[in-house]
């Protein structure tokens, strides 16, 4: 009987930590409205850029928390800025790797 108590704890710990680790699994991609065009927010790139240290943005930046709404979009102007972290915003060059709708316009 106790073999089976310790199996069944044991199942149910597994199970809850990998549904937890799920839970905590950034999404792929975000998608915000804008004026100039929605911008595709590609979060593996960035994670990939801060070398998996979410809090490099969380909760600093960005809320961690999807049920959170986002209060602007000045949090990506702290690294896209002319000696920033990442390519500037601030070039109209590279308006089109975040706005793709602003392509169509410039020509």
């Amino acid at each position: 009987m106790r073999y089976v108590i310790t199996l069944f704890m044991t199942v149910t710990l597994v199970g809850l930590a990998t549904v937890a680790a799920q839970d905590k699994k950034p999404p792929e991609k975000i998608v915000f409205p804008s004026k100039q065009g929605a911008t595709t927010f590609v979060h593996a790139a960035h994670l990939q850029r801060e070398n998996g240290e979410c809090t490099s943005c969380h909760d600093k930046l960005w809320p961690q928390s999807t049920a959170e709404p986002l209060k602007s979009s000045m949090g990506c102007h702290t690294c896209h800025k002319p000696d920033g972290k990442a390519f500037s915003a601030r070039d109209r060059s590279n308006c089109v790797r975040c706005h793709p709708a602003d392509a169509a316009k410039a020509l």
